[in-house]
């Protein structure tokens, strides 16, 4: 704790007088530029954890939030790991596929697919058509000859629902020579999940359809689980996973799309130090002006040791003063932050209101969608980060404070 006499010292070496005008503008440059680097700071990395948000809700929105699958095999026994996996207190749904590539064409247009065979009952619990955030056009398949296909897929090859399609898939004949096996379909619906990867390429169509297209008999590829917590399936799924038959595994929505994530954390990683950077050119301005305003302040320090005070007060009156700097600029900061991501869509209203005249460009509509959410863990960690950096930042010139011979100041000075 500061004595009576400690934090007058600190104010008035917060506020110095006119003589010192040059110290009091480098803290304010060295607060203002804490400020802009901690709000950066929060507002890039809650743009980070949305954006890491919304591909795993995607992505977990079309293979589940687990999957069940035996490299390189067929699961010829999927039924009774379907079984299982229901009897699992973790597992909401289970929704087994049959999941190969393929090809499209539709008059003489043929481009690369994904087949994916469900079940008819299965299509309302299937995460494909029940999460959030889809855009469905048309029904379900009800009949073998039916198919759902992604929106850009559709767009590519120039149908709608309604139209028909051809699937086609290379086969061995008896003699051991290769033919195209060719199915009709017609499309029942468009599908569009967000995701690049299977908008431009799946084909959904009833289990047993992909079965006889796919001459696999009665057996699945993968069993799609999902869990009540995205988050927690890992955790949940454990006792499934350990006790799954040799050959076979889980693996979650992580797991599944391991190189994407992968590469964000990465990402997170790079943009935290490169914004980071900013605080810390901040806190050397913080460094600086400490430093000229020790060097200014050598004849008061060597009075205020001539009457008693130690070199501890001295030590603590000057990080006090660099850290109220470092402090400030950071709850100023947290707060311009917060603001700035929780209002983004009240931000871009205004700028097209006041600034662009009423025009909603696709800039602004980017703002507005602009997946963020903020972790409160992540920016307590900033700020502590800020004022442990800015605590270092005044010990040396503290120290330098503290170390002044009364003596030799007033004897020379």
């Amino acid at each position: 704790m500061l004595s009576s006499h400690e934090r007058m010292l600190v104010r008035r070496y917060l506020l110095p007088g006119a003589e010192s005008r040059i110290i009091l503008l480098v803290a304010t440059i060295g607060l203002t530029a804490v400020t802009i680097g901690v709000a950066a700071l929060i507002v890039v990395m809650s743009v980070m954890n949305g954006a890491r948000t919304k591909l795993s809700i995607q992505f977990a929105g079309v293979d589940g939030h687990a999957s069940i699958s035996r490299p390189g095999q067929y699961l010829a026994d999927w039924r009774e790991l379907e079984a299982e996996a229901r009897r699992q207190a973790a597992v909401k749904t289970a929704v087994p596929a049959l999941e190969a590539p393929a090809m499209a064409s539709v008059e003489g247009r043929v481009l690369p697919a994904i087949v994916r065979g469900i079940r008819a009952q299965d299509m309302s619990i299937d995460p494909l058509f029940a999460a959030s955030g889809r855009s469905f056009l048309g029904a379900v398949p009800a009949h073998g000859d039916e198919v759902v296909v992604g929106s850009v897929l559709a767009e590519q090859l120039g149908i709608s629902v309604g139209s028909p399609i051809t699937m086609m898939r290379p086969s061995l004949t008896s003699e051991s020579s290769l033919s195209l096996k060719s199915t009709g379909f017609v499309v029942t619906g468009l599908l569009e999940t967000g995701v690049a990867k299977y908008d431009s390429k799946l084909v959904v169509m009833n289990l047993g359809a992909a079965q006889r297209m796919l001459d696999s008999g009665d057996v699945a590829s993968r069993i799609n689980l999902t869990t009540e917590r995205l988050e927690g399936a890992a955790e949940g799924l454990a006792p499934l996973k350990s006790g799954l038959p040799k050959g076979t595994i889980l693996q979650t929505w992580r797991e599944l799309n391991k190189p994407i994530f992968d590469a964000l954390a990465l990402e997170h990683i790079g943009m935290f130090i490169a914004v980071s950077l900013i605080v810390v050119v901040a806190q050397f301005n913080i460094l600086s002006s400490l430093m000229m305003l020790v060097g200014s302040k050598v004849r008061d320090i060597a009075i205020i040791r001539t009457m008693g005070a130690s070199r501890s007060s001295i030590l603590r009156i000057f990080v006090t003063v660099g850290t109220a700097i470092g402090s400030s600029g950071a709850l100023l900061g947290s707060v311009i932050g917060l603001t700035l991501v929780g209002s983004r869509e009240r931000l871009a209203v205004f700028l097209g209101d006041h600034v662009l005249g009423g025009s909603r460009s696709a800039e602004l509509s980017a703002l507005i969608d602009l997946p963020a959410r903020i972790s409160f863990g992540e920016t307590a960690g900033i700020l502590l980060m800020t004022l442990a950096g800015t605590i270092l930042a005044t010990l040396y010139p503290a120290l330098r404070a503290s170390r002044v011979d009364p003596a030799i100041v007033l004897r020379y000075q």
